[in-house]
């Protein structure tokens, strides 16, 4: 039966945590959660534990120390698991503090999504999609300057809008990396030099993300030899499927540059409003 709380706790990230620590304490796997504001803005998190019916038949599996060994997050006979911010793992990159919400996005990454449609076919579909009021700002804008958050979520609602499949959007976050050159310069060099891994390049990913948007954090989480985690808070374009796709796509091209073969799924989850988590692995 369902547990409800509030919380008036601002951060998502000590949200999904304490979320995730009463799962953990009621050792219960399968636990679905749902978040939302209620009508008094006050955040209302309930937890809907399984039932015992649904508990007996679920697989056996080895414990530790009195707790599930099965990491949240997995899918299992149709049941979608938890999956939060805190998931255990080496820290290679924290979130900066007090990260602010995403404010603006730099030009080039909107041009090189552009172009990226145009080179496609999708840019009738898109510019039909396109709100009038932004339409001025993104298609006369010019590579290097900052473009309101307003019309960088109505360039991504309009791409969305296209009704393209989850493929065709990765591909499309690929093609914006070779558009938006200026801004991924650095690690188009360091793809060059000999030694080089994506352990090399995760780490700066907070850098490399400060040259085209102003707000924002991201999280690098190392979970094996070559597994990492990346998380990214305070993003409302993240709450479109599209740009959640496009940025696959582009984290693929990215770290590609670094190791033989590479893959990356958005991990699902109750995502928190203006975040997103990616799960890459590679050989």
């Amino acid at each position: 039966m369902p547990s409800r709380s509030l919380d008036r706790t601002p951060d998502p990230v000590a949200r999904m945590s304490a979320v995730e620590d009463l799962v953990r304490a009621r050792n219960v796997a399968g636990a679905r959660i749902a978040y939302k504001r209620n009508a008094q803005d006050e955040h209302v998190v309930a937890i809907n534990f399984p039932s015992a019916a649904a508990v007996a038949r679920r697989p056996p599996c080895s414990r530790s120390s009195g707790r599930s060994r099965r990491p949240l997050g997995r899918t299992i006979q149709g049941r979608m698991e938890l999956v939060s911010l805190s998931e255990a793992g080496e820290l290679l990159l924290p979130f900066p503090a007090n990260a602010a919400p995403v404010r603006h996005a730099r030009s080039t990454i909107l041009l090189g999504s552009i172009a990226g449609l145009r080179k496609a076919g999708h840019l009738e579909a898109y510019s039909s999609a396109l709100s009038s009021a932004h339409r001025e700002v993104l298609l006369q804008a010019v590579a290097g300057t900052w473009i309101p958050i307003d019309a960088a979520l109505a360039h991504y609602r309009a791409c969305a809008a296209a009704g393209l499949t989850a493929d065709a959007e990765v591909e499309l976050g690929t093609s914006t990396f070779a558009q938006a050159g200026s801004i991924f310069g650095t690690i188009m060099r360091l793809g060059k030099g000999a030694g080089v891994t994506p352990w090399t390049i995760l780490p700066q990913f907070q850098r490399f993300w400060d040259r085209g948007y102003d707000g924002g954090g991201l999280r690098v989480l190392r979970l094996g030899p070559k597994e990492a985690r990346m998380d990214l808070i305070q993003c409302p374009l993240a709450d479109i499927r599209y740009y959640r796709n496009a940025c696959r796509g582009l984290v693929v091209t990215v770290l590609q540059l670094f190791c033989q073969r590479l893959y990356a799924q958005e991990i699902p989850s109750m995502r928190p409003q203006g975040s997103m988590a990616l799960r890459a692995q590679w050989a």
